[in-house]
């Protein structure tokens, strides 16, 4: 376990949320703000839930900032009173810095409308609330992960997840399901830890989330963390730059380089429009439609057979003998004799396990 007590070295413990009293009394009863998030926490067994203050007004949180200032995240809804939602964000960037910052509206439409009156968009990140308590949970997560991943690959070599989508609709309610099912999925790779501190080290290796909204941003983050990737979920159409818009053969063009430098790195294409199906299939990738009812079953405990992982019979042969076994111990001894790739593709077959490499002592 030599060196996990290292990963995540960021962690959310404090959040503060800037929003009207009307839109805590929607989120109290649509089943957010703090107790949903302590709840969310213990539902999937996961210690250090973060603490959440509210304050009203942006002028109230840029004094709250200045008194305290230990915020690790800080949420705000659109609506503020007399300074707007962005002139909060940019005088919060120019005062104290890269304090992750997310913006949480009601529809993209408004959303889209209030980031037009700024050059550059002050927020790491955008959602809209449609009533699922995890979401603030799965932005959570989704922030830890984005700043701890380089440090954590390098640490002890943990794996990624590689989600390229500029739909903030579709991510909203995609974000919660896909981070609760990692979650779960995680669980079953701890049950050989001697004890409960173990457990724990061994669940900060779990695999990360990297998100990119546009194919610049994407092919950066595949150059750079390519070896440590296990897999691609990617929509059809994005920008290619993060203030372009939606290009067609976007999709195409990026997991076509994925598939030149890996043929075997599992890959989900996600459109609404079938025609993306042939490109997909001839590329060797897997294809779902995107729909309210699809959307989750990338992530309801079948991610092998939605990823696309069983196009390898060898790959599914050695799933299947792994299967048997049920430790990690046992997999790497069943594992001795099949090439290391093969046995990173099984993994990610047997739900995204291979984020927990180094758990078994590869090197």
């Amino acid at each position: 376990m030599q060196g996990f007590e290292s990963l995540m070295p960021f962690r959310v413990r404090e959040v503060l949320l800037v929003s009207s009293l009307y839109d805590s009394f929607t989120f109290q009863e649509d089943g957010q703000d703090s107790d949903p998030v302590l709840s969310d926490y213990a539902e999937l067994k996961l210690r250090y839930a973060p603490r959440v203050k509210r304050v009203s007004t942006g002028a109230e949180a840029l004094d709250e900032l200045n008194e305290h200032g230990r915020y690790d995240l800080i949420l705000v809804t659109p609506q503020l009173g007399a300074i707007s939602a962005v002139e909060f964000a940019e005088e919060v960037r120019s005062e104290f810095g890269a304090i992750p910052m997310v913006l949480l509206g009601y529809d993209a439409a408004s959303i889209d409308s209030l980031l037009a009156c700024t050059d550059c968009n002050p927020f790491d990140h955008t959602c809209v609330w449609n009533g699922d308590s995890r979401l603030m949970l799965a932005t959570i997560k989704l922030i830890e992960d984005q700043a701890n991943f380089a440090h954590d690959a390098a640490r002890v070599g943990v794996q990624a997840v590689l989600l390229v989508e500029d739909s903030v609709n579709f991510l909203s309610i995609y974000l919660p399901i896909l981070f609760t099912e990692m979650m779960a999925q995680s669980q079953h790779v701890i049950t050989e830890g001697a004890n409960l501190a173990h457990k724990l080290l061994r669940l900060r290796a779990r695999p990360k989330v990297i998100l990119a909204k546009d194919l610049e941003t994407a092919q950066k983050l595949f150059a750079e963390h390519h070896e440590h990737l296990i897999g691609v979920i990617s929509d059809a159409s994005f920008p290619a730059t993060p203030e372009g818009k939606p290009v067609d053969d976007s999709g195409f063009n990026f997991v076509r380089t994925v598939k030149e430098k890996y043929p075997d790195m599992p890959v989900l294409v996600q459109s609404s429009e079938d025609k993306n199906r042939d490109w997909t299939e001839a590329l060797e990738a897997s294809f779902l439609t995107k729909t309210p009812h699809a959307c989750t079953e990338p992530c309801d405990g079948s991610c092998s057979t939605t990823l696309g992982l069983g196009h390898s019979y060898s790959a599914r042969r050695m799933a299947q003998r792994l299967a048997l076994q049920k430790t990690p111990t046992k997999w790497r001894k069943s594992s001795a004799h099949c090439p290391l790739n093969l046995f990173c593709i099984t993994l990610c077959e047997m739900n995204f396990h291979f984020g927990f490499a180094r758990a078994l002592s590869f090197n």
